[in-house]
């Protein structure tokens, strides 16, 4: 997809603050940051998702929405008060990287661009990369967090775990069972998703 001057600033504007929010989870950040390095080509334009009828589906667009997944949580954790139960780096690591697996995996990208004009007229603007091994955004992303060291709270790996909430069949075992933060993560995410739907490039 052609990408115009003005997003390409934004997207560089979202990956550096990315990148700062990073720096701010303790001694993770050297692990954290070793991740970043490795992604970062693919990650600053990587979509969150392949349809426009979805969320963020376009260049840019997974550093967009967890960015907002973080500010939406921030909110979330005041208005419930919970700032003293839910520590800040915990927020930081499941906000930002919660659908970190659509980076793709160490073998290539999970969304490709769309080839096909019929597709791409209809808002289909990326195709799964069925050259990388399928897994479940979760899990690929926990898989990816444990390959480059980066330890996570018992509470932190199920918030990534369930982020979908009980959208997610896998999930519904979890019903009513989950922690304060896999439910605050879920719906800073839905929140956000929904706000992104339709949009076809950066806000």
């Amino acid at each position: 997809m052609s990408v115009d001057d003005k997003t390409v600033k934004k997207m560089h504007d979202n990956w550096l603050k990315f990148r700062s929010l990073c720096n701010k989870v303790g001694k993770r950040s050297k692990t954290v940051n070793k991740m970043l390095d490795h992604f970062e080509n693919s990650a600053v334009f990587a979509p969150a998702s392949s349809r426009t009828e979805y969320h963020a589906s376009y260049p840019g667009g997974l550093i967009d929405h967890s960015l907002r997944v973080l500010l939406n949580l921030n909110k979330l954790v005041k208005v419930y008060e919970c700032e003293d139960s839910v520590p800040k780096e915990s927020m930081i690591i499941t906000a930002l990287f919660h659908d970190w697996g659509k980076v793709g995996d160490l073998d290539g990208p999970m969304y490709i661009e769309q080839d096909s004009s019929w597709h791409l007229e209809r808002g289909m603007n990326y195709k799964i990369n069925n050259n990388i091994q399928y897994m479940p955004n979760s899990q690929r992303t926990l898989w990816l967090m444990q390959h480059f060291g980066i330890k996570l709270t018992r509470d932190e790996y199920l918030a990534i775990l369930l982020n979908d909430g009980m959208y997610s069949d896998q999930n519904k075992t979890y019903g009513m069972k989950e922690p304060t933060l896999a439910l605050l993560v879920h719906h800073a995410d839905r929140m956000a998703c929904q706000f992104e739907k339709g949009k076809k490039s950066l806000c």
